[in-house]
């Protein structure tokens, strides 16, 4: 199998923007609205004076949903219902060997991340995460930690602001307690101990060390909206392959970015992407915020739709039609209009229209469930968490191949495929043929096609990529 060349469109118009932040579109759209609404009042009629189905955008308060200002998520139960899923299905992913923990260097050179946790001002207790439980139970998880300490790197944090870990030894989940540096320690008795303490620097910013000229940073993009038919639990499972990979990457220190993305296409020949950050690199995961961003039905079916075609009117004086063209949910088409917007968000980099982060564009992934259920509950749908897991695996095999030695990639992934799965060598070899062939796939002609030289660079790292599958497939035999 070869390169995939996505030309299916070339001959189509392609529509691109980027922002920095969820409130950062938000401002930005509702200026071009305003801008375009005093120029022709009736250009927006159906927000303006049209009818509300309140059970379609979940509100009648008209006033309200204009102003766009979500709090909480429309439906607290369901997205409960989905946090607790996440949950579930990141405890059954094996969390071994893919990625060494990346390092990061302080500096106060500002081409690196603002980091506000290192600009705080002041002293400030260094924190500890201990369990009674897992000193009682495996008191040597961590050799050279006191017994139930866990590092941070190994903590993540729910909804609720509960800390856990996932234990590498035993097959259970621990709830962790936050606490000042050196408490454990001195419960112990330990010569030495303190509690420990750190001060502020000027140093507020990250920088990443980089691995062949690459730095460690992932960007994914999932898309907003459904049909009609489609519930909030239903949209919350597209993205939840997308939150499991920030989560894994970011504990394994590559920096991730979710963004939010409105992909659509037009009857008149036309194909947009809408681009917004909900989760930014470094940050935890924030599933009210998230919710609202890719699954609020009082934003995607009523805001988003406006600001979209708010933003085509203005930059291009297009008059789309009112429910911002027909949601691309996968396929070729999603991988096309993909490949071409990371070339055009390259474009804008060089432009300095954006902060230039040196990611690697195959780091650049659009995922999420293709064809997602109208309606989730994992204890019921054992199909769909499989494909939830399977697209997880995806966006981490992309990666994987970006950070690591071909060979020992094929070796993992055939190991969980073929070993533990029980798969087939023909599934194995024609999973890993298609993820290579998508991740360095590319467009040749059209709008903002791949630029020839970066075409040969493409096809060189397939290349790459493909003989060390090849050779650790020799070993096989």
């Amino acid at each position: 199998m070869a390169v995939n060349i996505t030309d299916s469109f070339s001959s189509k118009k392609f529509y691109f923007t980027f922002f920095e932040s969820f409130d950062d579109f938000r401002e930005k759209a509702q200026s071009a609205y305003n801008e375009v609404k005093a120029k022709e009042p009736d250009f927006f009629y159906q927000w303006d004076q049209g009818s509300i189905s309140s059970s379609f955008v979940e509100s009648d308060d008209r006033d309200f949903l204009n102003e766009g200002k979500f709090i909480e998520y429309v439906k607290k139960k369901d997205l409960n219902k989905s946090i607790d899923a996440f949950e579930e299905l990141f405890a059954t992913i094996d969390m071994g060997g893919s990625f060494k923990k990346s390092r990061l260097k302080i500096t106060d050179d500002p081409r690196g991340i603002f980091d506000f946790g290192l600009a705080s001002k002041g002293l400030y207790e260094v924190q500890e995460y201990f369990s009674q439980e897992l000193a009682d139970e495996s008191p040597n998880e961590f050799p050279g930690q006191p017994s139930g300490i866990v590092p941070p790197d190994y903590v993540f944090k729910d909804a609720f602001d509960n800390f856990w870990y996932n234990s590498i030894i035993r097959d259970k989940k621990y709830q962790m307690k936050q606490q000042q540096k050196g408490t454990r320690e001195i419960e112990l008795g330990l010569p030495g101990a303190a509690l420990e303490y750190a001060t502020t620097t000027r140093k507020s910013y990250l920088t990443f060390e980089k691995k062949g000229g690459k730095a460690k940073m992932v960007d994914l993009f999932v898309g907003i909206g459904g049909l009609g038919n489609m519930k909030s639990t239903g949209m919350l499972a597209r993205a939840l392959p997308l939150f499991i990979a920030a989560r894994y990457f970011e504990m394994a220190g590559i920096k991730t970015r979710i963004n939010a993305v409105r992909m659509s296409s037009d009857g008149a020949g036309f194909y947009t992407a809408d681009a917004f950050t909900i989760k930014n690199y470094g940050e935890d995961l924030d599933f009210n915020g998230l919710a609202i961003g890719i699954a609020d039905p009082r934003f995607f079916r009523w805001n988003l739709w406006k600001y979209c075609r708010a933003l085509m009117k203005k930059n291009h004086d297009i008059d789309e039609n009112w429910g911002g063209g027909s949601t691309v949910y996968g396929g070729s088409t999603l991988y096309e209009t993909a490949n071409r917007y990371k070339n055009w968000y390259f474009e804008e980099m060089k432009k300095g229209t954006f902060n230039d982060l040196a990611i690697n564009r195959n780091l650049m992934i659009f995922g999420g469930l293709e064809y997602p259920p109208s309606q989730f509950d994992i204890s019921k749908d054992q199909d769909e968490s499989d494909e939830i897991k399977k697209e997880f695996y995806r966006i981490l095999d992309i990666v994987d191949f970006q950070f690591n030695k071909p060979e020992i990639v094929a070796k993992r992934i055939y190991d969980r495929m073929v070993v533990e799965e029980a798969k087939s060598f023909s599934s194995y070899d024609s999973y890993i043929n298609k993820i290579l062939s998508q991740a360095y796939s590319y467009p040749k002609k059209g709008q903002y096609a791949t630029e020839p030289e970066e075409q040969d660079s493409l096809e060189a790292q397939y290349d790459v990529a493909l003989t060390g599958v090849n050779n650790f497939i020799s070993t096989l035999k």
